[in-house]
């Protein structure tokens, strides 16, 4: 583009003149248009330099690498930004969290149906419901069973939701004594349940803890009256004895793997045969205690957590307690 002299009218404090007529500012619409939209590569119009006597003209081609990190418009803009609770609806229970500066997260707690509003991008964490502990109660022989293993997790991330499509969510429900925990499913994903704590099947006998997210202890002994391991916490195995404590797996139970946040899934722990036993601890993270002292019968895995169930004995007839039902949790992208 040919500029000529007369047309310049303005100068830069080192004496050049630089052009302004025309089509205003092409440089700075350039600008714009590389962060607007992303554009590889944009053709540019340099600043025109004229000497006292001549007109030079120059054109350059420059690369304007600009990666899109804004919001275009109201579409847009719901994508990275948090929603209120006036954004969706949900037919079973939930809790909404406001966590400032734009962001939240829904807790879903019950099964249900997810429906947006609008368009969003989210970032997804299930948590399978917890293994019920082992344990036959009384059947004529002493017996101590071991804990259940807390449910596996799982997180997902940038998951694009549809604007008034309709997202059913499942929430895995806590194994009953010696059965696996059930499977927490929504958005298209899955989070497993935990493994079931073992029965023992003879007097003496021993009983590995059950597999999950957190491994649940090993079985107490009722020869010599051996105390029931721990469940597992964070992913761990759980506590052996004689039998070996469950698998966990491995990785952090935490909302979305984050060092920090809230724990789910902790393993059950394994029975004590005698309440003058203490008895084995649940892991962080939901996992219920096992038989023992003090306090006497095996606690459920906590509600929503995906904690495996207490081992329960036959010393006072306790079958094994249930695992703790599981979780789905979302949030706007990050």
């Amino acid at each position: 583009m040919k500029l000529e002299r007369n047309r310049a009218e303005r100068r830069s404090k080192k004496g050049v003149p630089i052009l302004y007529n025309g089509v205003p500012y092409l440089i700075f619409a350039a600008l714009a248009a590389g962060f607007l939209f992303g554009a590889p590569q944009l053709a540019a119009t340099s600043c025109v330099a004229q000497a006292a006597k001549s007109t030079v003209s120059t054109i350059e081609r420059r690369q304007f690498l600009f990666a899109f990190a804004g919001y275009l418009g109201k579409t847009n803009s719901v994508l990275a930004r948090g929603f209120t609770e006036k954004d969706f609806t949900y037919t079973g229970s939930k809790t909404w969290i406001d966590e400032g500066h734009g962001n939240s997260r829904i807790k879903f707690l019950t099964s249900g149906t997810f429906t947006p509003k609008k368009k969003m991008v989210i970032d997804v964490f299930l948590a399978g419901g917890g293994g019920g502990g082992g344990g036959n109660g009384n059947t004529g022989m002493l017996s101590v069973g071991s804990g259940g293993g807390g449910g596996y997790t799982a997180t997902y991330r940038t998951i694009t939701l549809n604007a008034n499509q309709a997202y059913p969510i499942v929430i895995g429900g806590g194994g009953a004594q010696s059965a696996n925990g059930g499977n927490t499913t929504g958005f298209g994903f899955t989070g497993y349940g935990g493994g079931a704590g073992y029965k023992v099947a003879s007097s003496y006998g021993v009983a590995n803890g059950g597999n999950g997210g957190s491994g649940g202890g090993a079985n107490g002994r009722t020869s010599g009256w051996v105390q029931g391991g721990a469940g597992g916490s964070d992913g761990s195995n759980g506590g052996a004895v004689l039998a070996s404590g469950g698998v966990g797996q491995g990785a952090t139970t935490r909302e979305f793997g984050i060092a920090g946040a809230t724990l789910y899934s902790g393993g059950g722990g394994g029975g004590s045969y005698s309440n003058s036993i203490v008895a084995g601890q649940g892991g962080n993270g939901g996992g219920g205690r096992g038989y023992g002292g003090p306090g006497g019968g095996p606690t459920a895995g906590t509600a929503n957590t995906g904690g495996g169930g207490g081992g329960g004995s036959s010393d006072a007839n306790y079958y094994g307690a249930v695992g703790g039902s599981g979780i789905c949790v979302i949030r706007n992208a990050r």
